[in-house]
């Protein structure tokens, strides 16, 4: 059988980070096709004081990435207009050519956060 303890506490300050962004493996000259091209992250730390007593906390969580940009630098193979993939020769070696997104633009803000988003996604969808 588990146990659980709950606490009270005051908040006194807390922190949160939401990111996502280009990987910078991806930009590489010869980056690996399985490398994902989008990277995120989400952080909270809440520090407070316990209500029956003044023990002070510290609340850390940390997330991996959440997958939900689960594209990989494979899938932005370049081919020729016939549909074959497209090589470039880097020190004898016969290298695929990737475009990988350069940038993730701004798209909206509202209260609660904001959505970034391809800039080629956002020119299609209009």
């Amino acid at each position: 059988m588990q146990e659980y303890l709950f606490i009270g506490f005051k908040v006194a300050e807390y922190q949160c980070l939401f990111t996502t962004n280009i990987n910078h493996a991806a930009r590489e000259r010869t980056p690996e096709p399985d490398t994902k091209v989008y990277q995120s992250q989400t952080f909270l730390e809440i520090r407070g004081n316990c209500c029956e007593s003044s023990e002070e906390y510290l609340i850390s969580i940390h997330s991996r990435d959440r997958g939900e940009l689960d594209s990989t630098v494979g899938e932005y193979k370049v081919f020729t207009k016939q549909g074959e993939p497209r090589f470039r020769t880097i020190k004898g070696l016969k290298q695929p050519i990737y475009d990988v997104p350069g940038s993730i633009g701004y798209m909206d803000r509202g209260r609660i956060g904001a959505v970034w988003v391809d800039p080629e996604a956002v020119i299609k969808s209009v």
